[in-house]
Order: C-alpha cells, then sequence, then structure tokens
C-alpha cells in the first residue's frame, strides 16, 4: 500500500483532488479523511457543540486515525465514522472501507501529527490564495451546511484563519509536492494523477 497524505487550508480544494483521483482510479484508492474523525460530543447540547473548535487538533481523534490507517494497512477492512457538521456529532452509520493499493488521507491536521505524517509515503500540500478558501468556503457552507452568512463570516474569522496560521500553513514545509489551486477545476491535479500511475505500475 502506497499513502499519500493530502494537507492544505480549508476549501483549498483537497476533496477536489481527492474526487479527482478517485474518479480516474476507482478502486485502486481508499480514502481516510480527517473530517470523519472529530470527537462526538452527545453529552453536550447543540448550542455548546456548535461553540467547539473543530480548526484545532484537540478537535480530532488522532488514535482512531492511526489505527484505522494500520489496519488498512494490514489488509483489513474498516469501519469510518461519518460526522455530520449540520448537529456536529457523528452519525450512527459508518463507511466500509476497503484496503487498495493507493490511500489517500486528506485533512487540514494531516501533517501536524508527527506519528501520522510519518506514515505517508508522499506528501502534498494543496495550496490556494486566502480570498479565494474564504469564497470557497462561504459557498460551500451556505449551501451544503446551510450555515446563515454571519456565523459562517464569524467562525471563519475568530476560529478558521488564526488556526490555519498555527497548525496548518507551517506546515507546509513537510510536503513532497505543493499544488496551487485557485482555479475550480481539475487541471491541477494532473501532476499528482500522473505519480499514482507511475506507482500503481510499480505496485
Amino acid at each position: 500500500m502506497y499513502i499519500i497524505g493530502l494537507c492544505g487550508g480549508s476549501s483549498s480544494g483537497k476533496s477536489t483532488a481527492v474526487d479527482f483521483i478517485q474518479k480516474k482510479n476507482g478502486d485502486q484508492v481508499a480514502l481516510v479523511a480527517f473530517d470523519s474523525y472529530y470527537i462526538s460530543r452527545p453529552d453536550l447540547v447543540f448550542e455548546e457543540r456548535r461553540m467547539i473548535n473543530v480548526d484545532e487538533p484537540a478537535a480530532i481523534d488522532k488514535e482512531e486515525i492511526i489505527r484505522n490507517i494500520n489496519l488498512l494497512r494490514e489488509g483489513k477492512t474498516i469501519q469510518q465514522p461519518i460526522y455530520s457538521f449540520e448537529t456536529f456529532l457523528r452519525e450512527a452509520q459508518t463507511i466500509e472501507t476497503a484496503p487498495a493499493p493507493i490511500l489517500l488521507v486528506d485533512g487540514i491536521f494531516s501533517f501536524y501529527f508527527e506519528e501520522i505524517r510519518e506514515l505517508f509515503d508522499l506528501k502534498v500540500f494543496i495550496d490556494a490564495d486566502v480570498d479565494v478558501r474564504l469564497s470557497r468556503r462561504i459557498l460551500r457552507d451556505m449551501n451544503v451546511r446551510h450555515r446563515p452568512l454571519e456565523y459562517i463570516i464569524d467562525q471563519y474569522f475568530q476560529k478558521v484563519k488564526p488556526m490555519h496560521e498555527i497548525y496548518v500553513e507551517p506546515y507546509k514545509k513537510y510536503a513532497d509536492i505543493i499544488i496551487p489551486h485557485n482555479r475550480n477545476n481539475d487541471q491541477d491535479f494532473r501532476i499528482l494523477g500522473s505519480i499514482i500511475d507511475n506507482v500503481l505500475k510499480d505496485l
């Protein structure tokens, strides 16, 4: 198994890169997404859960991610959690994820945790200008997560932006490849697709 870590700021284009690779390579690629591994707090009421800062590493169940990556490396199928950004809780359902020749690990903190970073054969940072990331986030959070604009803007400047500057941007130095992605298309990810094609030939 060849493990590729995808890192980058919120709305930089990591999910777009994942979609491009999965459409191109099908069941040759498996995915572990950090967004699935936020710690669930059903003991808190909705307004309290809503205030949790999911843009800092403490919100992530690091040990569960490591355990599931290692299970996939051992050839075992995992039950990957599903986290709802509407209820701020994990859902009852899980995503059955089988091992594959290529494993993508996608998340804003994927380079921050050294124990996870060291599992990667290739580290890719998806980079986008701050104004591009903000505009994409506004559109996503309004249309997909059904959040009001005022909440999105407040969350961005109070949590997302300062946490990015502490926990994401400084770790770009660990990237083997930096892919700029300021355009809303797949063209930027062709180099990554070519690398995966070459890896698959050698596996």
